[in-house]
């Protein structure tokens, strides 16, 4: 089976948890996107399925266009896990749905709300 995460600043102790618990025939892909350069010294248990990857929140895209972009290879059986903005969330849920994604092969969760 297959996951894929990405979760800004509030979800790395959630998905360093999951890392750590996942079985190891379990593959996929971790995005990490922080706002700051420190906050990608969080400590990350090592999976051997799963590849790791740091994403600086200003760098060229957002959190949520990478996320949009691993839907446009196609959803499959994958599972998708999200947590960042609420907003955010909203629009990848509507994403994943548009892309054929199940809504028992995901979670997408708002951690926070931006003010408008």
């Amino acid at each position: 089976s297959r996951i894929t995460m990405f979760g800004d600043e509030t979800a790395f102790p959630a998905m360093a948890r999951i890392l750590e618990t996942l079985p190891t025939g379990v593959e996929g892909k971790a995005t990490f996107c922080g706002n700051h350069p420190t906050s990608l010294d969080y400590p990350v248990p090592d999976h051997p399925g799963i590849e790791v990857t740091w994403h600086l929140a200003d760098e060229e895209a957002s959190m949520a266009e990478l996320v949009s972009d691993a839907l446009q290879d196609g959803v499959d059986d994958d599972f998708i896990w999200f947590a960042g903005e609420k907003h955010d969330a909203a629009n990848i849920r509507t994403s994943f749905a548009e892309a054929g994604g199940l809504k028992k092969n995901s979670y997408i969760a708002g951690y926070w709300s931006a003010q408008s």
